[in-house]
């Protein structure tokens, strides 16, 4: 039976994605012109965490503060999905697990993906206002 890295693969190019693994393992696709990544684990078979990093780059304290407000205010608003700060960039990651029984493992990583582009785009708007 097929781990769950190679599952995600499969389902990547079965919709037509060009996935890759990237120097660290974890797989690397484009998505609207927007790079995501999926990692799943060695140590843990029903981990996947799908992220989109650096989705806003945090020039100074003024904007860290509203990226603190705006990013609370979207993991309260999304399922799953969440935006974190690191010390001048910000991410959105989705991290969840899959048992082996689930038969949904497409529906799940298309419903990640497009929870991190909604949320990716709210931020945006909410950063500009």
């Amino acid at each position: 039976m097929a781990n769950l890295k190679e599952k995600c693969l499969n389902y990547l190019r079965e919709e037509g994605y060009c996935p890759t693994i990237d120097d660290d393992g974890d797989i690397k696709l484009k998505v609207q012109g927007l790079t995501m990544y999926i990692r799943t684990s060695d140590t843990d078979d029903e981990f996947l965490k799908v992220w989109l990093p650096f989705i806003w780059s945090i020039e100074n304290d003024n904007e860290r503060a509203k990226l603190h407000w705006v990013a609370n205010k979207l993991n309260r608003e999304y399922k799953c999905g969440k935006i974190y700060l690191t010390d001048d960039d910000t991410h959105a990651v989705c991290e969840i697990f899959i048992s082996d029984s689930d038969v949904k493992l497409g529906a799940i990583v298309s419903r990640c993906i497009m929870i991190l582009t909604q949320m990716r785009g709210e931020l945006s708007q909410l950063m500009r206002e």
